[in-house]
């Protein structure tokens, strides 16, 4: 069955920080399922969860036939152009606008989300889990402490019923690090080391991906209420 493309809405998934603090109006959220991708925490985060000079590390989606990762489908009133152009300049880092096919519990649909593609510039490979826990432990930026979006960001999955392996494990050890007043370098479970061997076959070249045509787009002024990742 070919996915509903609407006329007089939008669809927006979120699968990370729009998932607990999307910034926008919205006629309607529901949860959704993207198939075919996992989250990875490769993409660093110079301007929202951490500096140019100490990057953070937050999520983009990697491609993984047979996989499927939980979030939510936000439904804007279409066009929503200048939503768009704020959405863009708020994932600036290495993010590209791209239509993926997502399911909800009533139907399937197109929806715009944010991914940032291999071989992006921000694009810095993946770290054990270990490593993970004790950088994103000692990142922040201007949008808040990293470990932040991570604790948030399992809050928000937990709340759509959609618990994932990797954000699970790394919350745990976050919350361990706080708890001891260090970064831990403690082992959490199995399900995270196979999901971390995967990710080599997760590469994708940007010409496999639907994007959309080349426009011309000016710069959204950022404004404060929009404030990001």
């Amino acid at each position: 069955m070919e996915p509903k493309i609407s006329t007089n809405r939008l669809a927006i998934f979120a699968y990370g920080s729009l998932l607990y603090r999307p910034g926008f109006e919205f006629v309607g959220r529901q949860r959704a399922v993207a198939h075919g991708f996992v989250r990875s925490f490769s993409q660093a985060s110079p301007d929202h969860r951490g500096t140019p000079e100490k990057p953070g590390r937050v999520l983009t989606l990697v491609h993984v036939p047979g996989a499927s990762t939980v979030g939510a489908v936000y439904f804007v009133e279409a066009p929503a152009e200048q939503l768009l152009e704020e959405l863009d300049y708020r994932e600036r880092a290495g993010y590209q606008r791209v239509s993926i096919e997502v399911s909800t519990a009533s139907e399937q649909l197109r929806a715009i989300t944010w991914i940032a593609l291999p071989g992006n510039a921000h694009d810095v490979g993946q770290l054990s889990l270990e490593a993970l826990a004790e950088h994103v432990r000692s990142s922040v930026g201007p949008s808040g402490r990293n470990d932040d979006y991570v604790l948030k960001l399992e809050e928000a999955l937990t709340e759509l019923e959609g618990v994932d392996p990797l954000v699970s494990a790394l919350a745990a050890l976050v919350r361990r690090s706080q708890a001891n007043g260090r970064p831990s370098g403690r082992r959490t479970g199995a399900a995270c080391r196979s999901w971390l061997r995967v990710l080599p076959t997760a590469r994708r070249s940007q010409s496999e991906w639907r994007l959309p045509a080349p426009r011309a787009r000016r710069r959204a002024p950022r404004v404060p209420f929009f404030q990001g990742s």
